[in-house]
């Protein structure tokens, strides 16, 4: 998860990812990128397109979702999809 009103945030996320795919090789793990503050669109500076952009270059990732934990918004979307992760046989495959 990170910060998408701060560009400092995602660049850090962004190394992690890169490790992780290293590290997925051996062992597979669960990946969903989340921005998180949508409740503060307007102090945006990483954008959604520009994160699933990078998401582009390393398989397995279910996807990219922008979620707020202060309103709650789309929290429940998150939970449902990694759930459905769990329950799937088809992704990690």
């Amino acid at each position: 998860m990170f910060d998408i009103t701060n560009a400092e945030s995602y660049i850090r996320i962004k190394k992690i990812i890169k490790y992780i795919s290293l590290i997925d090789k051996e062992i597979k793990i669960l990946k969903i990128l989340v921005g998180n503050k949508i409740d503060i669109e307007k102090d945006r500076t990483v954008s959604g397109f520009e994160a699933q952009s990078f998401l582009n270059h390393y398989k397995g990732f279910l996807q990219y979702m922008d979620i707020s934990t202060l309103t709650k918004e789309n929290i429940s979307e998150l939970v449902s999809l990694i759930y459905s992760a769990f329950t799937s046989p088809l992704v990690f495959n």
